[in-house]
């Protein structure tokens, strides 16, 4: 096998599960190049999402050659898969580009394994499916990721049973990205259905995650991908939109690794108004307040990064906690509830688990 730190433009990396194993990387577009510093060799990696993902590798690949980068192939999931097309290939207008061509350019331009441009996967019918993992698993090659952007409605019974066995036949790693215009995971049976797929494939990789990554992971899970952003946090089903709930608070997604849950700034501003806000330590914040973020390019640059720092923190813990990863998850997830209720009382303000933190509990 490649050492990825030994990378060649055109050279294949060796079997992309041990590639990726253990591993939680992070998905970013146009911040790629200003995350990629944060990200320490061992045990993370980046996704690059949009904008010119190719040349953005190339440029990482050249400046941080042991770092594991992947390319998720552009507008793929915005198609629904057929089973004569699951995958969504480039057409010139005079030739199409072939699935193996499409692969062998990510690793060209430094990618550490390629991932497969699926298209979505439409709950009901299983034959794109069937389809996709045929074709890839007949692929002579083993740096592959089978990208799976689907209705979270085949993680909910009985569906998830025919799921689980045809994903069950794919020899390469699947990257599981679920579908909703805003969150999937607030789906009835979601968040239980994808805790379960993990711990009976642990081929199974979280991809286009929140906090659910360290579900899956303390429960199977071979790898796991977080978006950075919030539209990188799940995929919007085709002919769907994706929205804001408040589209008038701008400020910046932040997290708050004690509560184990994202929150606006503006939203950290109005909860924690007479009283003293959740610190963070991390590099950027060096113990300053988490709801100082506001709307500047410069905030959410910072905001970005602080929720970088405080996922590889987390991660790091997870992996320090190797072989009881189930209790150290349950663990935080007790904590946290802990810290809603002492948050409340301190406030004088409702202020509950988020439902999915309630299944995971």
């Amino acid at each position: 096998m490649t050492a990825v730190g030994t990378l060649r433009l055109g050279q294949k990396t060796g079997p992309a599960r041990e590639v990726i194993a253990d591993r939680l990387m992070l998905m970013a577009g146009g911040v790629a190049r200003s995350i990629a510093p944060l990200l320490p060799a061992s045990g993370s990696g980046l996704i690059v999402t949009a904008g010119q993902p190719h040349q953005t590798v190339r440029f990482l690949r050249r400046e941080f050659p042991n770092l594991v980068l992947g390319v998720e192939p552009s507008g793929c999931a915005a198609q629904p898969a057929t089973p004569e097309k699951p995958f969504v290939l480039p057409d010139d207008g005079l030739l199409q580009i072939g699935l193996e061509e499409i692969l062998q350019e990510q690793i060209n331009a430094g990618a550490s394994f390629a991932v497969t441009p699926t298209g979505y996967l439409l709950r009901g019918d299983a034959r794109p499916l069937k389809a996709a993992v045929k074709i890839a698993n007949a692929l002579e090659r083993e740096d592959v990721v089978l990208y799976v952007p689907c209705d979270p409605g085949w993680l909910t019974l009985p569906d998830r049973r025919q799921f689980a066995a045809v994903l069950r036949t794919s020899r390469h790693p699947v990257a599981l990205a679920l579908g909703n215009e805003m969150n999937p995971l607030t789906e009835r049976g979601v968040p239980e259905g994808l805790r379960a797929l993990c711990q009976d494939l642990p081929t199974v990789v979280p991809w286009r995650a929140d906090l659910s990554a360290f579900d899956g992971l303390s429960h199977g899970a071979v790898a796991a991908a977080i978006g950075v952003r919030g539209t990188q946090r799940h995929v919007v089903p085709p002919g769907k939109h994706g929205f804001s709930p408040h589209p008038e608070d701008r400020t910046p997604r932040v997290l708050v690794p004690g509560l184990l849950r994202y929150m606006r700034a503006g939203a950290l501003q109005a909860l924690f108004a007479n009283t003293a806000p959740p610190v963070c330590h991390c590099l950027v914040c060096g113990g300053a307040a988490l709801d100082r973020f506001d709307e500047s390019s410069g905030d959410v640059a910072a905001a970005d990064k602080h929720n970088v720092l405080a996922l590889l923190e987390l991660h790091e813990d997870l992996r320090a906690h190797a072989g009881q990863a189930s209790g150290w998850w349950s663990g935080k997830l007790q904590a946290a509830w802990q810290e809603h209720q002492r948050v409340e009382a301190a406030t004088s303000v409702k202020f509950e688990l988020e439902p999915v933190l309630k299944v995971w509990l």
